[in-house]
């Protein structure tokens, strides 16, 4: 590695990282060039620390940060992309997604005010939710997996998980790609971060609305997850997923893993797909995390089947208020 530098230093510094419980030593040697400096590091990382995470240590250290936003990517060809959601796109005209949420938009975000609100929207795919928020007066910022990052992948011992793993990355590079393609196209002013939901970046900030919609069945942990969103709710927190209509008639069982159901395995998609929330479980959680004042309501929306004819799926919603 080399940088610009006038500097002659030799640095000792100590990582300990309390979830592994492994103390790690690094040792980097820095020699004095006029213009570069090469750093020669050695370190024992039998817990997985590696020289990527060591350097970026080493810049926070000393107060180096790099925006957290990305930068915009310019997609010209819209058959690299895959879009997630039905969007009408100015110039272009209608993209048909997997689904279809224009008829049931204001209930699918709880039919709550995003006018003028600082929103964060949670797991924002290719951009329908991010394009309609703005419309409707929010100014947004959309997080999201990027190929950099991996998707909670159900560890099923007869698939081969690097398969899926790779797999995935192509598709959630696509879905970026239609996200940027309507990006330009919506002349949208939103901005981007990329990561996982586990561990938002601090500089993020705090927002007055943050959305989190079919995002939790597809996580290993989704309290944890909501743990780390909530850290940057100021006001209001909006949670939708689907549940199956006949466990939201009966509320029988308040958490369904769905892997469980030996079917399910066999079924597209059904190894990035964890959980049956139930919205009263989605309750607790909220409670726990500071949010008391919680709301409840039910919709359908449009999925389109193998046969690209649609059906309605039952979600509900869950909206609640900071009261801690």
């Amino acid at each position: 590695h080399f940088f610009l530098s006038f500097l002659f230093f030799t640095l000792n510094i100590n990582f300990f990282s309390a979830h592994l419980r492994i103390l790690n030593n690094l040792s980097i040697t820095c020699f004095l060039v006029p213009t570069m400096v090469f750093i020669d590091s050695k370190t024992k990382y039998p817990g997985g620390l590696k020289v990527p995470d060591i350097f970026s240590k080493i810049k926070n250290l000393f107060g180096i940060h790099q925006s957290i936003y990305a930068k915009p990517q310019l997609v010209s060809d819209i058959k690299t992309c895959y879009f997630y959601h039905t969007m009408d796109i100015p110039n272009y005209g209608l993209i048909e997604g997997e689904w279809d949420l224009r008829p049931n938009v204001n209930a699918y975000y709880g039919n709550i005010d995003f006018d003028q609100k600082q929103v964060l929207e949670i797991g924002t795919s290719s951009g329908f939710g991010t394009f309609t928020l703005e419309k409707l007066g929010a100014k947004l910022v959309s997080y999201d997996l990027s190929p950099d990052f991996s998707w909670d992948i159900v560890p099923f011992y007869k698939n081969d998980t690097n398969i899926t793993e790779t797999s995935m990355k192509k598709w959630i590079s696509k879905v970026n790609k239609a996200y940027w393609f309507s990006h330009k196209a919506f002349q949208s002013k939103a901005k981007v971060v990329y990561g996982t939901v586990y561990n938002i970046p601090c500089q993020i900030g705090k927002f007055d609305i943050v959305t989190v919609c079919a995002v939790l069945m597809h996580l290993r942990d989704p309290f944890l997850a909501l743990q780390s969103i909530c850290n940057h709710v100021s006001d209001t927190i909006v949670v939708t997923d689907a549940m199956p209509e006949h466990i939201l008639n009966t509320r029988k069982y308040p958490i369904i893993f769905r892997p469980g159901v030996r079917q399910e395995l066999t079924k597209p998609g059904s190894m990035g797909t964890w959980w049956y929330l139930s919205p009263e479980t989605i309750s607790d959680f909220l409670y726990i995390l500071g949010f008391e004042e919680t709301t409840i309501s039910f919709h359908k929306q449009l999925w389109k089947k193998p046969d690209k004819s649609y059906m309605e799926v039952p979600f509900y919603t869950v909206t609640a208020h900071r009261t801690f």
